[in-house]
Formats: C-alpha cells, sequence, structure tokens
C-alpha cells in the first residue's frame, strides 16, 4: 500500500501538527491560558478537537519562552495520553528544561544545531540557533518546511541554511510585535523599530529564501495588561501584512487549516481567512490590572535575589538605580551590591532609570528568566539607558541557557 502524504496543520500562534502514517508531531504547543508573566493572551484558545492527543508521537518545541515551551499545556498532554512522547529541543547548556520535561514522563532528546534528526521515514528536522532562540526546518515528504518562528538569523547562519536548504517550499514566521521597541508615549519609536522592523524583517528573509509560499506565523496575541495594553494599537494584522507585500505568494492559515503546498496563493480562500481573522483581531479585549504588592513585597523579591542564584556575585552587582514603582507613585533605590532597596522622597525624573508595576519589579527578581519577562512583557518606560540596563543586564545575565 502506498504511503499517504503528511497533513501539516495549524493549530494556533506558533504550534503546528505535522501528521503521517507513522508519526504525529506537535510543534510549539501553547493551548490556553497567559504568558510572560501573565502578558500576552491568545488571540482565541486552542480547539483540542483540532488535535489527537492520543495520537502524539513526537512534541518538538523551538526554544524556552512560553509561547513555544508551554508548561501548563505539556502538563495537559502528559496527563492525557499513555504512550511514551518523544521530546526534542534544541542543546543547551541549563538542564532545567530536560528535568522538567523527563519528570512529565516525556522521553527527552537533544538537537544538535546544523544536524538533521530523523523522525521518520518521512520527516526530519533540523535546528539552527541564534543566541535563545532556534529556527526548525522539516523536510516532510519532498517538501521543506523553514518554520523559522521569532528567531533573527544572522547572515552567517541564512547562508548556511541557504545552502542546505535550497528550495524552501513554505516559510513561517512572526510578522507582529513582541515585546519593548520604545516607551509607551514614544510613538516615532515604536513605529520604527516596532512595525517597520517587522514588515522589513519578514521581508528581508522572504528575499533570502525566496519560499514558494509564505505563512504569517506567531502573532495570533494580544498584549493583556494595563501597562502594556498600548502596544494593542500597534499590532501587525494579518491584512495589513497582505496589503503591504501584495505581490508575495502568501498563505495566511486559520485555526485548524490544512498548508496546501501546491495551492499556495489561492486568494479567495486567503481573502476568506483575512475576513475571519480582521473579526477576531477586533473584538474587544480583556485588560488585567495590576496585582496588589506592598513595599515588604519588594523587599523580599530584591533579598532572595542574591540567596536564591548560585551565580550571583557581589562584587559586580550593580550599586544603585532609581526606579519608579508606578501603580503605587513610589520611586524607590535598589542597590543589589548591599541587598537593598529603599524608598526616595522629591526624587527628579531624570534620575530615574525607568518605571515599572510592583508585580513586574517583583518577576524580574523572583524568576531566572526574569528580565526576559519584563523585556518581552513591555509593561515598562526607560529613561536612563545606561543605569535601566545596567540593573536589567545583570540580573539577565546570571540566567544560565
Amino acid at each position: 500500500m502506498d504511503k499517504k502524504e503528511s497533513n501539516v496543520k495549524f493549530i494556533n500562534q506558533a504550534c503546528f501538527v505535522i501528521e503521517n502514517d507513522e508519526s504525529y508531531i506537535l510543534v510549539d504547543p501553547w493551548f490556553s491560558g497567559k504568558v510572560f508573566n501573565n502578558s500576552w493572551a491568545l488571540l482565541k484558545d486552542t480547539d483540542l478537537s483540532e488535535i489527537n492527543l492520543d495520537k502524539i508521537t513526537h512534541i518538538v518545541v523551538s526554544h524556552e519562552h512560553p509561547d513555544h515551551f508551554h508548561l501548563p499545556t505539556l502538563k495537559t498532554i502528559a496527563s492525557k495520553t499513555e504512550q511514551k512522547i518523544k521530546f526534542l529541543f534544541p542543546t543547551r547548556n541549563n538542564p532545567n528544561v530536560r528535568d522538567f520535561v523527563e519528570k512529565l514522563g516525556y522521553d527527552f532528546n537533544y538537537l544538535i544545531p546544523r544536524s538533521k534528526y530523523e523522525i521518520d521515514s518521512s520527516t526530519a528536522v533540523t535546528c539552527f540557533k541564534e543566541g535563545i532562540d532556534a529556527a526548525l526546518v522539516f523536510n516532510i515528504d519532498d517538501k521543506v518546511l523553514l518554520n523559522q518562528n521569532d528567531c533573527n538569523l544572522d547572515d552567517n547562519e541564512v547562508s548556511v541554511i541557504q545552502k542546505m536548504f535550497p528550495k524552501v517550499d513554505a516559510l513561517s514566521l512572526q510578522f507582529s510585535l513582541a515585546g519593548y521597541y520604545g516607551n509607551r508615549d514614544n510613538k516615532n519609536e515604536i513605529e520604527t523599530r516596532g512595525r517597520k522592523r517587522h514588515f522589513d524583517t519578514v521581508e528581508k528573509y522572504i528575499k533570502a529564501f525566496n519560499p514558494k509560499t509564505y505563512i504569517p506565523f506567531a502573532s495570533f496575541v494580544y498584549f493583556c495588561k494595563e501597562y502594556n495594553k498600548y502596544l494593542n494599537d500597534w499590532i501587525i494584522t494579518p491584512r495589513q501584512l497582505r496589503e503591504y507585500f501584495p505581490d508575495v505568494s502568501m498563505q495566511c492559515l486559520y485555526y485548524g487549516d490544512q498548508l496546501e503546498w501546491n495551492d499556495a496563493s489561492n486568494v479567495e480562500k486567503n481573502d476568506i481567512v483575512l475576513s475571519k481573522y480582521d473579526e477576531i483581531f477586533s473584538q474587544p479585549k480583556d485588560i488585567l490590572k495590576p496585582s496588589e504588592v506592598g513595599m515588604e513585597d519588594l523587599e523580599k523579591a530584591v533579598d532572595s535575589f542574591a540567596k536564591s542564584n548560585p551565580n550571583f556575585n557581589r562584587n559586580y552587582a550593580p550599586t544603585e538605580t532609581h526606579l519608579e514603582i508606578v501603580d503605587h507613585d513610589w520611586n524607590v533605590s535598589v542597590n543589589l551590591r548591599s541587598n537593598q532597596i529603599n524608598v526616595i522622597k522629591d526624587l527628579e525624573k531624570e534620575k530615574l532609570g525607568g518605571s515599572l508595576p510592583g508585580e513586574e519589579f517583583i518577576s524580574l527578581f523572583k524568576f531566572p528568566w526574569g528580565a526576559d519577562t519584563l523585556n518581552i512583557s513591555a509593561a515598562f518606560n526607560v529613561y536612563n539607558k545606561q543605569k535601566w540596563y545596567d540593573l536589567v543586564g545583570f540580573v539577565g545575565g546570571l540566567y544560565n541557557r
């Protein structure tokens, strides 16, 4: 009996399924709930009827960020399936991802960069790391899907991919804003470093890889906190992307849609999908107010930071950073070298490193990846870049990946 052609189906955000007679491969699953300290929300929760959890043989995750490596979703999958699922993840120095995944019962395997991993007789995956992100190239039957996700590949890595995969059938790539680009009142900076940059990025990689079709990807979220909701005014929608690139072969997939290798530019189908996304992007959004925190919570976060972080070296810690805690109208001085935080009265604004809500301050110091989360949540303003990045950069630099 002849083997059936593989089916590639879009699920949600950065998640899709590759299914054939041998395997059922789930990529970057995030089914529901909020991520990045509850600052991002899916436009639409996942319809689990689109996924056969009992058939999953492999889960492939591109990188550690929770919109790709989503712990509650992985727990849900592990609780609803009995078979041993192979879990594939790019190599890293910190064993924490591997330890967590193995505790859930998955069969963990590292993906070595630039090395092809054969999943079955029809499917293989090759990862290309760039910083903390990774692009995944899937060989599916005789087709090539370059799932670049939100990975900004440098010119050298682009060249390597071009040589290894001279023919790219489909390119899936993030298209909208995903973090801090400028202070919320700096419209020119957000327009230039945010919207324009993402349009330019899509154009750059389409030119580099010349795919038969481009798939808008990994941008089906909204910003759901009081102090980052301003980014919703700058979101790029699939319709805007289509209008910006009228001559690009683009296949916009709605939830549950199958990738069509040979019918990428079906104008009528694309128009239907774009209209569906117009509606969902325009729906009213639930916005979260900051949670109540007290000064003792801020003090506890700073005090526990050094004690709980094995890489902390007091000699290199920043001595004084002035911050505004906006939801309480507090000005504070943070000194990581002395492990102290103090309230300062009558502080001139020009001395502030930046401003942020209390719950974001606590998250910055509470979690090893707190600096990443803060930057992606974009719920802050920066006033003195040197002071701000001395503090946040120091905290982020202690997390070993």
